[in-house]
């Protein structure tokens, strides 16, 4: 075969005897790419963020349909509002999972704030944001991209903000149903008969519920010493995003980069094994 012929302009290492350097981009370069990954990070922040109100609308629909049924008529059962709350609960981590990648993309976006473009806007700010780590730490997040925010954390987050409100109104509506339908009840003893379901006797069903809200609670409140963040909107940047959850301890460290042309480390590819459909058959015998 003949050998190709490079372009003049090009010269392989072997020629040049030395190796190749990554090309620098200027000013004007870096400010253009910063500008259109902001926006591309903000649309992605926003899009996740939709999915989340959307999953919180299907919680509020399906409520107010089942509230809709069990006090629409008398010989409504109550337990229809029970197994509404376990569905609640699905939806809960639905969001929970929409709520940790959103923060992924969130946590880029204000990381870019506080540490690129604050220190544009304020010279006092420049003062004291250091220059490099944000560059070093989103190009790391952008080759190996990590949950900024843990499973359990992110359950509950949604749960003290939106979900444990409506897990309230179900627990209450449930006992006025069982309060009032078919009759009002007169003492607590018929009130706890009521509320027996099928084979399940009254004070098993009140326990099951008691037991029921109390871990709901305890994740709520458990959370609330693992995120430094008390608001819907977060107000820190880089410090937020490195914060990360214990899944990012198990991540394997990466060799140095042997060119020493960049300043994060380089992924190293996966290694790739042949499989049986990929390997030619030999001529016959």
């Amino acid at each position: 075969m003949q050998d190709l012929e490079l372009p003049d302009a090009v010269t392989t290492p072997a020629e040049s005897g030395h190796k190749e350097e990554r090309r620098s981009i200027g000013a004007v370069e870096f400010g253009t790419a910063m500008a259109h990954f902001y926006r591309g990070e903000i649309s992605r922040a926003n899009v996740w963020r939709q999915r989340l109100d959307a999953t919180f609308n299907w919680a509020v629909l399906t409520t107010g349909t089942t509230l809709s049924f069990a006090f629409g008529t008398e010989s409504s059962p109550h337990v229809v509002i029970l197994i509404n709350s376990m569905l609640i609960v699905v939806f809960l981590f639905i969001e929970a999972r929409r709520y940790r990648y959103y923060e992924v993309w969130s946590s880029r976006v204000r990381v870019i704030e506080t540490d690129y473009l604050a220190p544009i806007l304020s010279p006092k700010v420049r003062a004291v944001v250091p220059r490099d780590i944000w560059a070093e730490h989103l190009a790391e997040d952008l080759l190996r991209p990590h949950f900024t925010v843990g499973l359990w954390e992110a359950v509950g987050r949604r749960l003290r903000r939106n979900y444990m409100w409506v897990f309230m109104l179900l627990a209450m509506a449930w006992a006025v149903k069982v309060a009032i339908h078919p009759l009002p009840v007169r003492n607590f003893g018929e009130f706890v008969h009521r509320a027996a379901i099928g084979a399940l006797s009254g004070p098993v069903v009140l326990a099951i519920v008691g037991i029921y809200m109390t871990l709901l609670w305890m994740i709520s409140f458990t959370t609330i010493g693992r995120a430094r963040d008390v608001t819907e909107v977060s107000t820190s940047g880089l410090e937020r995003s490195i914060q990360a959850p214990r899944e990012r301890k198990k991540r394997r460290q990466r060799p140095p980069d042997p060119d020493m042309t960049a300043t994060f480390e380089p992924i190293v590819p996966r290694k790739t094994h042949s499989t049986a459909t990929l390997k030619p058959r030999g001529p016959k015998d």
